[in-house]
Order: C-alpha cells, then structure tokens, then sequence
C-alpha cells in the first residue's frame, strides 16, 4: 500500500502502528481519485456534518468546503449534539454498534486477533445486542478493548483531534446535556 497519498494530509505524520495502517488502508481502497464532496457518496453524506463544523477533522481532505449554508450548519449542529449526547450513554445500543464497527475494522485488517474459547471470539452476535447474554458480554469486551487502540504508542494524533474535538464543540455552542439544555430551550 503507498502512503504517498497521504503525505499532505494535516495529523498524518502523527498517525503511526497499527491503527494508521488500518485507517489509511480503508481510506485508499474506499476515496482514492474522490476529487470533493459527491452527495451519491453515502460516506461522505454520513461525514458531512462533522467536516462542516469541525474543518481541522482528519477526514476533511475527503471534502471541498462549502462556506456559508447557516440552516445546514444548523441541521448538522443539531445532528451531531444528538449523536454525541447518545455516545454518552456507553451501553446503549448506538454507542456499542458504533464500538463494535471499530473492533470489526480491527479484525478485517489483521491488527485484532482472538484467541477460541474467548468471548469476543463470538464478535458476530453482537448483532443482538442487548437481547442477549453473549451479546451483553461481548460489548463489555469491546468496551475494555477498544482502550488499546487509543493508547500512546498506538495512536498519538488522537489527543491532538481529540482536544481539537472538545475545544472546537465549545466555540460552536455552550456546553449544555439532557435536562440542562431542555430547560435553555424553553426560556424566553
């Protein structure tokens, strides 16, 4: 795989072991020659909103910037509060299949391996999760494993994005959850 592609891309050169190998080779195969945003990718539809209003995200090399649409930026706003305030909540099933994508790329791209007899040997029937007590146990395996992936010498540019994350979602709106911004919704 050539990493040529990749050399201009902001957070690349920080991005090393496994973990890159595994994103950067899903990148090549799924946008090589992608010139700017395509409203057919469904990819990029799915990104959108996070590239709009985060323009350092990793992936918005994926994208040609669009400046000034305030009604999408506050439709992907609204999505994106929705779905990050759903992450909160770790065993709920949106937060574990979005875990469970990670791990399954893991294991697709050779960096995950399991040994028989362990639950997460049985990675396919966290598809019924939470109805079932395998599919209970194997969201607990992701939940501890996925830690792995982000640690220091696996994944150094996380903290970068990740602080840039935290920071940027403070300058597009105050930090408000659940009842908080319920109640700032509904003062005059």
């Amino acid at each position: 795989m050539s990493t040529e592609l990749f050399t201009g891309i902001p957070h690349y050169q920080s991005w090393h072991g496994p973990l890159a190998s595994l994103f950067f080779g899903v990148s090549i195969e799924l946008f090589k020659g992608v010139p700017h945003y395509s409203p057919s990718l469904r990819i990029q539809r799915a990104l959108r909103p996070l590239v709009e209003l985060y323009p350092a995200c990793p992936l918005a090399f994926l994208f040609k910037r669009v400046e000034g649409d305030e009604a999408a930026e506050g439709q992907h706003l609204t999505l994106l509060r929705r779905i990050v305030g759903q992450m909160f909540d770790r065993a709920a099933r949106p937060t574990v299949m979005t875990q469970a994508t990670f791990i399954w790329l893991a294991f697709d791209a050779g960096v995950l391996k399991v040994a028989h007899g362990l639950t997460l040997a049985e990675f396919p029937k966290i598809e019924e999760y939470p109805t079932t007590d395998v599919s209970r146990k194997i969201a607990s395996s992701i939940r501890a494993g996925i830690q792995v992936f982000f640690a220091e010498d696996q994944f150094s540019g996380g903290k970068e994005w990740s602080r840039y994350f935290w920071n940027r979602g403070l300058e597009i709106d105050e930090c408000l959850l659940g009842e908080e911004r319920s109640e700032s919704t509904e003062r005059p």
